[in-house]
């Protein structure tokens, strides 16, 4: 059986906080100092330090307010920030600067002093925040205190190793992204086994499940032994885990898949017993126009849902071009080409025209959401397709999934491999979040797609570039 299939998370939960030194008075702690892009990425990463003391310089605090004017999710989660820091302090006002205790049994600190420059052990020419992070971290240490900065910005980590300071990223619950689960599983077995699943149409999957080897809901499961080979989709019933044969899909538009892992994504976009699809996979293998078709293919076809709703982040790759002229819909144009050319090979396989294509928009069957005004709606019986998921915030992607209302279906698709947004990476993104951490509920599914389609050219680029 193939075993190399568990998932590694790391929290500062697992960070050992080092010897304890205690007297009959006192235990020595730990001391995180915070940088701003570990608040505003998570608010309350404040409460996950066990029962150390998390500084936050007064430097850091100055960011905030200056961050929390700005009308998009930094500054949203600004304010968040902000909030959870102020329903901390009113517990306790008057021994802030000394730490308020929370629930964790650690305190939370605002460190008004120690942003002296001169006591860092290298002449700072041009005074910036981050220094006087650094600066407080050090006075901190030459106080005798065990610190350690806390900071997305790598830069700064290697600022702060220069200076004998502890430095980690922000790690709670990040995700290997080697190990990510991949929506698949190729499993060992003898002839017995996948004779009897020929012959039953279905296979009891426990006696193959082992604590490195797990098989979760919706997984698409390849059984071999020797020449002879069967796949099949792992369904949960109840507590039960069985193997079910692919369901025959036919379409109205002539477009088929050219692998078993396309074939697998359709048969999970067409399962109307699964809420939430994730796709992810490089470029040129098909996750845009698999879920557009099945969003087509439901909407049109079958009025199986009132309308698609397409939506990607307004993130460019490379320079930004600038504000573009025109309505919403015309500064959405250029963002919406990749749907538009989808769309237009999935029409013209019946024959239709790009005017076809265009009449779909302009009668409301497609509609465009812009995801920065999604906020306060609900979407209730509509194909949800947000495509490029990679380019998004944890937060973001919460903030979208639970507008999905009743008897609505969402696909997520993205390329861990093309991230454009600055502020995450391939572990700290939505999509990676989405696909971890609902892989063992019975109404989600996800497969990676691995296998180049575009063009010869294409997957070669994606390959060896």
């Amino acid at each position: 059986m193939d075993t190399n299939r568990s998932i590694v998370f790391y929290s500062y939960s697992l960070l050992s906080p080092g010897p304890k030194y205690a007297d009959n008075k006192s235990e020595m702690k730990k001391y995180y100092v915070l940088d701003t892009n570990i608040l505003i990425s998570d608010p309350k990463a404040i409460y996950k330090f066990e029962d150390n003391t998390v500084v936050i310089p007064i430097t850091v605090i100055e960011e905030l307010d200056t961050l929390k004017g700005r009308q998009d999710e930094i500054g949203r989660m600004a304010r968040h920030t902000i909030r959870e820091i102020e329903a901390i302090r009113v517990k306790d006002p008057d021994n802030f600067d000394a730490g308020i205790e929370l629930p964790s049994k650690g305190k939370l600190r605002i460190e008004l002093n120690h942003t002296e420059m001169d006591k860092l052990p290298y002449r700072v020419h041009d005074e910036t925040c981050d220094d006087r992070i650094l600066a407080t971290a050090f006075k901190l240490k030459e106080e005798g205190s065990d610190v350690t900065l806390v900071t997305k910005d790598a830069n700064l980590r290697i600022k702060a190793s220069s200076v004998q300071i502890k430095a980690e990223e922000y790690r709670n619950e990040k995700v290997e992204i080697d190990e990510l689960y991949t929506g698949q599983i190729s499993l060992d077995v003898s002839s017995d086994v996948i004779d009897a699943y020929f012959l039953n149409k279905t296979l009891d999957l426990s006696p193959l499940i082992t604590e490195t080897t797990p098989i979760y809901p919706n997984e698409l499961v390849i059984l071999s032994h020797g020449n002879q080979s069967a796949v099949g989709r792992a369904i949960k019933d109840g507590t039960d885990l069985t193997l079910k044969p692919f369901f025959n899909n036919s379409f109205s538009y002539h477009v088929s898949p050219k692998n078993i892992e396309q074939e697998f994504a359709l048969q999970l976009l067409m399962d109307p017993e699964i809420d939430l699809v994730t796709l992810a996979g490089p470029a040129g293998t098909g996750k845009t126009l698999l879920a557009l078709l099945i969003g087509v293919e439901q909407v049109i076809s079958r009025g199986a849902f009132n309308r698609l709703l397409v939506a990607r982040p307004l993130i460019p790759m490379g320079n930004d071009i600038g504000y573009l002229p025109g309505d919403i819909d015309e500064k959405m144009a250029v963002w919406l080409k990749p749907f538009h050319d989808n769309l237009e090979h999935i029409m013209s396989s019946n024959g239709q025209s790009p005017d076809d294509t265009e009449r779909l928009f302009e009668s409301g069957i497609i509609e465009v959401a812009v995801l920065s005004y999604i906020r306060g709606r609900s979407i209730p019986n509509q194909f949800i397709l947000i495509d490029e998921c990679q380019n998004l915030e944890r937060h973001t992607v919460r903030s979208v999934l639970t507008r999905v209302g009743k008897d609505s279906k969402a696909c997520l698709t993205g390329d861990l491999s093309q991230i454009d947004n600055p502020l995450i990476d391939t572990v700290t993104n939505g999509l990676t979040h989405v696909i971890e951490n609902l892989k063992n509920e019975p109404t989600v599914g996800h497969i990676t797609l691995t296998k180049g389609v575009r063009s010869k050219l294409a997957t070669m680029i994606a390959e060896k570039l």
